[in-house]
């Protein structure tokens, strides 16, 4: 029960969509642990990336109002972080998202360990 409270958490934390957090339940219900566990990374990985996003754009004064990260994964790609800012371009949101992926814990934690593809949207 105490790991359902932390991803309830890690969701909310994440600015999961009710639609987003219906289908992490339904998997709780249904998925293996592996799948679970899973789910909840990527949730804290994209949480933790928007943070990173945020520090690097204040760090580089490039005027940020509206931020987002989600995590997904394929099955040519175990991480995809998908990136929006509103009021850049997507020139300028890769350029963003690669130096926040410099900075950002997760990325640090697992880099030359697994795969991670930044798209900017």
């Amino acid at each position: 029960m105490k790991e359902l409270l932390v991803a309830v958490l890690i969701l909310t934390a994440a600015g999961l969509t009710d639609a987003q957090t219906t289908n992490f339940f339904e998997l709780v219900k249904t998925g293996t642990p592996q799948q679970i566990q899973a789910a909840i990374n990527q949730s804290a990985y994209a949480a933790c990336f928007e943070s990173a996003i945020r520090v690097v754009a204040r760090m580089q004064k490039k005027p940020l109002t509206e931020a987002s990260v989600t995590g997904h994964s394929t099955s040519t790609s175990p991480v995809e972080l998908h990136g929006t800012v509103k009021g850049l371009s997507h020139e300028e949101v890769e350029a963003l998202m690669r130096a926040a992926h410099e900075v950002c814990a997760y990325s640090n934690a697992t880099r030359g360990n697994i795969e991670v593809k930044l798209i900017a949207e």
